[in-house]
């Protein structure tokens, strides 16, 4: 049975503008959720992506954030392949060695994201934002990694208590890492927790408010709990960081003549 919301909207729409964040999202009837503990470290380095073709070449196969999405949900980038093999492990990095990779990978893709606003080529922007949503697919942990490719196994085999766990392990060991919470967000989603799905969108956002897949989920929620002006709001913060995600535009085109009437 999905879970009824009580929402704070101001609380929502601070999120979305890049306020603080908090838990106060709860089920209705029950007492105010907890609030996440804030990170405790940089978010850790990401590795092992290729860089976006040009315009007019193929580019990785982007699925724009939908209800009909594949089994890793709404707000999961990419596209899920074969179950890559782990790494070996390997003694951990220096807390400066991490720092510098993490900040030579937020170069990249702060130049990434600013290609992707600018992009006027579906195409262009599809392979950008492939870019990206490799990035955010690797924690810099072995152990993180390992944990997600096994969540990721659970949600493809709709084993989503397992995911669940899975994704608070992964949370445990890198709490900095973007897409161990917007997973867990996408497999509470599933399990039509969507109060537990809005707490985890609000911490992908904490430490990657660019992050159109999140954006993209939580307007999903808050439209169906019935609040399009708020909806309509993140869809539209979603495509200031990805104008080309055509699905979310084909919704914002919709929800605007709704929230806001026609033109006369």
């Amino acid at each position: 049975m999905r879970t009824s919301l009580r929402i704070d909207v101001a609380l929502i729409l601070a999120i979305v503008a890049g306020g603080l964040v908090c838990g106060r999202v709860a089920a209705a009837g029950g007492s105010e959720a907890p609030t996440v503990p804030p990170a405790l470290s940089p978010s850790p380095p990401m590795q092992r992506y290729a860089m976006p073709p040009a315009a007019g070449q193929s580019g990785p196969e982007q699925v724009p954030p939908s209800i009909a999405a594949r089994p890793e949900g709404p707000f999961s980038p990419g596209t899920k392949g074969p179950a890559a093999t782990p790494a070996a492990p390997q003694a951990p990095a220096s807390s400066e060695a991490k720092g510098a990779a993490a900040g030579g990978v937020q170069r990249i893709l702060d130049d990434l994201f600013s290609r992707l606003a600018k992009s006027t080529d579906a195409e262009e922007s599809q392979g950008i934002a492939g870019a990206i949503e490799r990035a955010w697919m690797h924690s810099g942990s072995d152990t993180a990694d390992l944990l997600m490719d096994r969540a990721l196994n659970a949600i493809q085999t709709k084993d989503l208590p397992l995911a669940e766990q899975l994704l608070g392990s992964v949370i445990a060991v890198e709490p900095d890492w973007p897409e161990g919470w917007n997973k867990r967000a996408t497999v509470r989603y599933m399990a039509d927790n969507d109060s537990g799905a809005m707490e985890d969108i609000a911490q992908v956002l904490k430490r990657e408010p660019r992050h159109f897949g999140a954006l993209s989920g939580m307007g999903f929620i808050l439209q169906r709990a019935g609040l399009n002006k708020a909806a309509l709001k993140t869809f539209r913060k979603a495509l200031e960081v990805y104008p080309q995600l055509e699905k979310i535009r084909t919704i914002v085109d919709k929800l605007t003549i709704d929230v806001e009437g026609r033109d006369l």
